[in-house]
């Protein structure tokens, strides 16, 4: 074959490699979003359709509410996400509602059938039912990388349901590939230092991807060249 259709035929498979590394990356940008329902595996645990999870079990904290005196009007909430507590007034619950004069107190829900559902916007929301006289709780889990937890209660929207909003990088979802959240508050520098260094499936294509592009140009330049030199 002349040198012409050699570099032409050379250019179109090059062409063709990339257009369809850009197609798998761009079907994996697609894809690289939770999808479908999150079942709970375990208290404050749910995993993804699609591989993807929530832990939020960082926010563990044994013997006592985790949020403690969330205020929202005339009461206030005690608020404990995977684990139940009792604080002299309400036993074994997830979600303690107490007056402000602490003359009415009620249980909002406990872990008994706990469930994450995804709401029809596509947010992610953790239940506690099973309250007093069928209270439930709703909380809303908002993505929020700086923030450890803050809780905050808008108390009960409808009726006997309470609502409540969790602003946490822990309420970020995980991809398949990436490790378990550390609940050490104070982690190691090491284990910190190996989790930030490495590389998920995302970043590997994505490195690949350009890789594969300044070779084409350097490869297709070097051809160009000899190829009008013949």
């Amino acid at each position: 074959l002349p040198i012409y259709h050699v570099v032409e035929y050379s250019k179109m498979k090059q062409s063709l490699l990339l257009f369809s590394l850009a197609t798998l990356l761009l079907r994996f940008r697609v894809n690289a979003q939770p999808s479908g329902a999150c079942t709970i595996t375990e208290p404050c645990k749910c995993t993804y359709d699609n591989g993807y999870r929530i832990d939020l079990t960082p926010l563990e904290n044994f013997g006592g509410p985790r949020f403690p005196n969330l205020i929202d009007g005339d009461y206030t909430y005690d608020v404990n996400l995977c684990s139940t507590f009792s604080n002299g007034l309400c036993y074994d619950v997830t979600v303690c509602q107490v007056s402000n004069d602490q003359s009415y107190f009620t249980s909002c829900g406990n872990l008994d059938n706990a469930a994450f559902q995804v709401d029809t916007d596509g947010s992610l929301s953790y239940y506690f039912n099973n309250g007093e006289a069928g209270r439930t709780s709703k909380v809303a889990l908002s993505c929020s990388e700086n923030d450890e937890g803050a809780m905050y209660a808008y108390g009960d929207t409808t009726e006997l349901e309470y609502d409540f909003t969790l602003y946490s990088r822990y309420a970020c979802p995980l991809s398949p590939d990436e490790p378990d959240p550390d609940p050490d508050p104070n982690p190691d520098p090491g284990d910190q230092t190996k989790s930030k260094t490495s590389l998920s499936v995302g970043s590997v294509l994505i490195i690949v991807f350009f890789a594969l592009l300044i070779s084409y140009f350097i490869v297709g330049a070097i051809i160009m060249k000899f190829g009008r030199h013949a």
